[in-house]
């Protein structure tokens, strides 16, 4: 949800300040790429017992992104084998 509001803001500043397409789809590759690692990052911390499954349960955000970091892993591993 956060992640969307802040994509949402920075194209309407984008459209605002006259930016070309190539710029807001620059914008959306990062913040789809910093998406994808920190879903790594916590796929990983949990795996490995970094984060506990209390601390998990009392996270707001954590079952939207790592719901959305699962897909983009299956994603990527159907388009690298």
């Amino acid at each position: 949800m956060l992640i969307d509001f802040i994509f949402f803001v920075l194209i309407i500043l984008a459209i605002l300040k006259g930016y070309d397409k190539g710029f807001l789809l620059g914008i959306g590759l990062y913040l789809l790429l910093y998406l994808l690692i920190y879903t790594f990052i916590l796929y990983y911390a949990r795996e490995f017992g970094i984060l506990t499954e209390e601390r998990l349960a009392g996270s707001r955000t954590y079952k939207y992104i790592i719901s959305w970091g699962m897909k983009a892993i299956e994603a990527l591993r159907n388009l690298f084998p």
